[in-house]
């Protein structure tokens, strides 16, 4: 108390209701990002992948806040990245360099820029790394608007737990693909696919990588993801064996016999001779899918399996 000579000018400030939610350290510490948050808004090299980010180490919080030990500063901020206020990256473009990156999640950016201002103990305050200016008019929510922030806080972590699955579906699917290719390339195509597409890319998977037998016939995943490989139907020795327009493989597709193949082009079964010759295509005459094309000549033949024969069509569709 004796070193104590003067109060200076220099004076930091904190919101009481997120002092209240998160605690002391941690909501100078929040409120600091949130400045440096702006401060880089408009720097293109600190915007990655949609989301503005900032490195802050421990010594320099501590320098800002001499009463915040190291240890405290730790805690604080990992108590933020856990609990989904803060988002922590690397982006280091030199492997050598150990900086971390920081960016708000969007509840927290929430807080800072769509609510009205809480009660805000502060003082005059000219260090522009205080915390709680008056400029920040539309920062942080009041107390009697707590059911806003709890709306908004559900809100984020449902998006949390839908990220969660997102990423744990990814390593399912990264692995049934047998991890070819550049993982966090495919992750950034994979980020761009809806719910719906990611669970289309699950069922696919198996069926490509089994046409593909050979991992080196696969193309790498971050292309498999890119050019929606996933959508297109899956043939094996001019088989389909997986159509994506109606998730069935219970449609026509002969095998086991090299006299009929498959036209890429016009997307067709073409027979070497006629079918009133006979169709060795793996099936019987009791098995056979109704309505199974075949063409010959560009003469289209149609299975009719009440009368067990294929039937010529009159018209001729060669071009």
């Amino acid at each position: 108390m004796a070193q104590l000579q003067s109060l200076g000018v220099e004076t930091h400030s904190f919101n009481v209701s997120l002092a209240k939610e998160v605690g002391l350290a941690e909501a100078i510490i929040l409120q600091n990002f949130h400045f440096w948050h702006r401060a880089n808004v408009d720097n293109p090299d600190m915007t990655k992948d949609g989301r503005v980010w900032f490195f802050r180490s421990v010594k320099s919080i501590c320098d800002d806040f001499c009463y915040l030990t190291p240890s405290k500063v730790k805690t604080a901020i990992e108590k933020l990245v856990s609990d989904g206020w803060v988002l922590r990256g690397d982006y280091n473009s030199d492997r050598m360099k150990r900086v971390t990156w920081y960016s708000l999640t969007d509840f927290t950016l929430s807080l800072f820029t769509g609510l009205p201002i809480g009660e805000n103990r502060q003082c005059n305050s000219e260090n522009p790394l205080t915390i709680g200016e008056n400029r920040h008019k539309d920062s942080i929510i009041q107390d009697n608007n707590i059911y806003s922030f709890t709306d908004i806080k559900e809100k984020e972590e449902k998006k949390l737990s839908s990220k969660k699955e997102s990423d744990e579906l990814f390593e399912e699917c990264w692995k049934a693909y047998r991890r070819k290719g550049s993982k966090k390339v495919a992750k950034t195509h994979w980020a761009k696919l809806n719910d719906d597409e990611r669970q289309k890319v699950k069922v696919h998977i198996p069926y490509y990588v089994s046409a593909a037998s050979d991992r080196n016939y696969q193309k790498d995943f971050e292309r498999y993801l890119r050019d929606r490989i996933f959508e297109t139907p899956v043939y094996n020795n001019n088989q389909l064996v997986y159509d994506p327009e109606n998730g069935s493989t219970s449609i026509y597709h002969p095998y086991g016999n090299t006299s009929i193949i498959w036209d890429d082009i016009h997307k067709r079964y073409i027979i070497m001779s006629p079918p009133e010759w006979g169709v060795a295509d793996g099936y019987t005459d009791d098995n056979r899918p109704h309505g199974a094309e075949l063409w010959y000549q560009n003469r289209l033949y149609v299975w009719l399996s009440p009368h067990k024969y294929w039937h010529k069509e009159e018209i001729n569709y060669s071009k």
